[in-house]
């Protein structure tokens, strides 16, 4: 497991304003194309940059390297990481080289990034939910990493923060469409994982008594679900369509009808077991969601 720490390091890991062989060529991005050795060092340290990187590791293509699986694609591995994340890297993949670019936050209030920095949810993604890409996006990411650190070695004017943030951009939005890709090829996995969460969401009602929240939030499900609350909240959206909070709603409301067709159970015990505010509010909402009354349900087995 190669998962990102927000906590406090020990001295030994001490935070950087800056990562060893990225060159800063604007103060507020910069870029680096680093060697095995070069890519050794900044594992464990902890930056205040976004950073992306996309590592070359052709030679180590198993299933530890960052996540990768039998259906993803092994010319490169990218990875996310937030200002205060620890880089914590696979020592196992013998890396060929990294391409990286880093950039900090002042860059993201000040251009188009800070417009969408939140849509690019793989950067709250753990290590081993990496982009796995194919010869072809490597060679896109390759020309775009190229065309921003040209433009950080232009002279610096009133337009470079603009165009630097829009380059940057166009890269997310590119890895954003490859992670699209990859989750279509994971879907016998990533219905693994739905079919998990499913099991855990009935189990936060079946099992665990009365409790402070109504269903279970994200954080709760991911804990259990072995992954990071990004990419599952992500991973639902792609195979559902839903948020969490919805998709967890919804198998709320299926073991509501559930117990309506199958069980004895009056309204109120239902509203209680599954954490309703009281049996109007579940009637209510069971009436609006489903065009029927509960009673109609109760009948309609």
């Amino acid at each position: 497991m190669y998962t990102k720490s927000q906590y406090p390091e020990p001295a030994c890991c001490m935070k950087r304003d800056s990562l060893p062989g990225v060159r800063m060529q604007h103060p507020l991005a910069g870029t680096a194309r680093l060697s095995p050795d070069g890519l050794d060092k900044l594992n464990g340290l902890t930056t205040d940059l976004y950073t992306v990187m996309m590592i070359r590791n052709r030679r180590c293509c198993h299933t530890s390297c960052y996540g990768h699986t039998g259906c993803d694609f092994s010319y490169a591995s990218v990875l996310f990481f937030r200002p205060g994340d620890r880089i914590c890297l696979n020592c196992d993949t013998r890396a060929e080289s990294a391409s990286i670019v880093a950039f900090r936050k002042e860059l993201v209030a000040g251009s188009e990034i800070g417009q969408d920095i939140g849509g690019y949810r793989f950067f709250g993604y753990r290590t081993d939910e990496a982009l796995h890409v194919s010869e072809c996006e490597e060679r896109t990411l390759d020309r775009l990493f190229d065309d921003i650190g040209g433009e950080l070695g232009a002279c610096i004017d009133e337009y470079s923060c603009g165009i630097i943030g829009r380059r940057i951009c166009l890269l997310l939005d590119y890895c954003r469409r490859f992670y699209n890709r990859q989750f279509i090829m994971r879907a016998d996995s990533n219905r693994k994982i739905l079919r998990h969460a499913n099991h855990i969401i009935h189990d936060f009602f079946a099992q665990c008594g009365r409790q402070r929240d109504d269903i279970p939030h994200t954080q709760y499900i991911a804990a259990r679900a072995d992954t990071s609350d990004a990419y599952l909240e992500d991973l639902v959206k792609e195979e559902t369509g839903l948020s969490m909070g919805q998709y967890a709603e919804m198998r709320r409301l299926d073991m509501a009808r559930d117990l309506l067709m199958h069980s004895h159970k009056s309204d109120d015990e239902i509203a209680s077991m599954l954490h309703y505010r009281s049996a109007r509010c579940f009637r209510l909402f069971f009436s609006h969601t489903t065009g029927m009354t509960t009673d109609q349900c109760r009948t309609s087995c």
